[in-house]
């Protein structure tokens, strides 16, 4: 463990806010969107190293409610009001540039930072492990934290996650390493100067922000051949400088995975290193699906890079607890099971299928609320396929509700894609309600209910469909 060597944080500020940093420390810095997953992170690190935070969103939700029990202010709802007390406003690529907060102040001269500029400034000169990826990053980067906290290794943590270990998604340390999960669809994890990168996985996802696939697979090198040392599927496809990286896999890869057996609720396997060093009967709690090795290959070499033992890789996996929606169950209903993915691609979606196949011999019933017109017009097709492998599908309405329709992307037209291609078993709904009379009367013990999708609306309909439904057995 050279590399760790540890320091009292020194969260470093760009010039652009101050040139003083205690003065910086008492400037107020608003983030609109604060709610979100990864804002809500960047706020609590912030609030933590005693920055003055506030921010608002346009609902209240799990997170903005953790902020709040913090002391940190959250205005609901956007007004030009929220931010005159602010210096510095902080916004994501999901803030419009029309949104009332940006618009005054930009008119009130104020300094305003995109959130991986932000980022970028607070891991300045840090050790940085930034995981990235189409898939898959949010569990892997949760798997390393799990491998860290149970191997001693000190680490502050940002992830796109709600880690069931703290119910949290950060954890600030006093050391100077940063384990961040880089989110690849605005090209944040190309502002990242990452001492370790890794990639989990490559999708033809976020073409709208890329343009073409080649494009988006050109990033994801540039973000690997930036790092100091690289981790990656060793069937990504991309250029890479192979003297400074390690791959893991199934087949090729420098680190593999063989003899894996799927139980109930864990995966174990072997793990073989460079042909020569074997790590047998790895347990990876809380996990079902071959997906799920893949993410544990990724964190066990990242462990491997920073010199953890065995021992700590195992406990750190076996210890392992899983993050929020992410293949989790929430509730056992006279033995059907009901569990929540946020799943949103194609791939991912029959990723998720595939899992919970391997847990019942019965029906799965996947409720699914798309992602954006946009996603359901650049994979159509491919939303239609992977729909007619469930046994049942109903359909909620489009996430986020402000998103802008695109003719013949509707779920309508999915419905009516589906009938058309003799997949009768559809249907839309958005009343829990309604959903629980549907298992109720149209499920036995054994079916699998996935609730798919990476809004709020999907996760709202899974909460209230769990208090409705009768007989509830978590």
């Amino acid at each position: 463990m050279g590399i760790l060597n540890y320091t009292t944080i020194n969260l470093v500020i760009s010039k652009r806010l101050l040139l003083n940093m205690n003065n910086t420390r008492k400037e107020t810095i608003h983030i609109i969107g604060i709610g979100g997953i990864g804002m809500s992170a960047i706020a609590e690190i912030l609030h933590n190293s005693n920055y003055k935070v506030q921010g608002s969103d346009m609902q209240s939700n799990d997170n903005v409610d953790r902020l709040q029990k913090l002391g940190i202010e959250v205005y609901i709802g956007h007004n030009a009001n929220n931010i005159k007390q602010a210096q510095v406003v902080v916004h994501s690529s999901a803030i419009k540039s029309d949104n009332v907060e940006l618009i005054v102040a930009r008119e009130n001269n104020k300094t305003i930072l995109h959130r991986s500029d932000i980022l970028a400034e607070i891991i300045k000169d840090k050790y940085v492990i930034a995981v990235s990826g189409s898939s898959g990053k949010t569990t892997t980067t949760a798997m390393i934290a799990s491998i860290f906290n149970h191997s001693g290794t000190d680490a502050t943590v940002i992830v796109g996650g709600i880690l069931n270990s703290s119910r949290n998604n950060s954890k600030l340390s006093k050391s100077d390493i940063f384990l961040i999960e880089a989110d690849e669809s605005d090209g944040t994890m190309l502002k990242i100067p990452a001492n370790i990168a890794v990639l989990t996985s490559i999708n033809d996802d976020h073409i709208d922000h890329y343009s073409t696939f080649d494009n988006l697979k050109n990033a994801f090198s540039q973000f690997v051949n930036e790092a100091d040392s690289a981790i990656l599927p060793d069937s990504v496809g991309i250029n890479c400088d192979t003297g400074n990286s390690i791959t893991f896999g199934f087949k090729n890869g420098s680190i593999r995975a063989s003899n894996i057996k799927q139980h109930v609720s864990n995966i174990e396997f072997d793990v073989l290193i460079n042909n020569n060093h074997r790590i047998k009967n790895v347990v990876l709690s809380n996990a079902i699906g071959i997906h799920k090795v893949s993410n544990a290959l990724a964190a066990i070499s990242v462990a491997v890079k920073l010199g953890i033992s065995n021992a700590d890789i195992k406990k750190g996996l076996l210890e392992f607890k899983g993050v929020a929606r992410r293949f989790s169950l929430i509730a056992d209903v006279k033995g059907v099971k009901l569990i929540e993915d946020y799943a949103h691609h194609p791939n991912e979606i029959q990723a998720t299928l595939a899992a919970a196949r391997l847990i019942t011999k019965g029906k799965v019933i996947g409720i699914v609320e798309p992602l954006r017109f946009a996603r359901i017009h650049n994979f159509f097709n491919g939303f239609v396929r992977v729909f007619m492998m469930f046994d049942y599908v109903i359909l909620t309405p489009v996430h986020p509700p402000e998103d802008e329709p695109i003719s013949g992307c509707g779920i309508d037209d999915i419905q009516k894609a589906l009938i058309s291609n003799g997949f009768s078993n559809v249907e839309i709904m958005n009343n829990a309600l309604l959903i629980s009379h549907f298992i109720n009367d149209s499920t036995n013990s054994g079916d699998v209910v996935l609730f798919i999708g990476a809004g709020s609306n999907i996760a709202k309909l899974a909460r209230e469909t769990v208090e409705l439904t009768s007989e509830v057995e978590v």
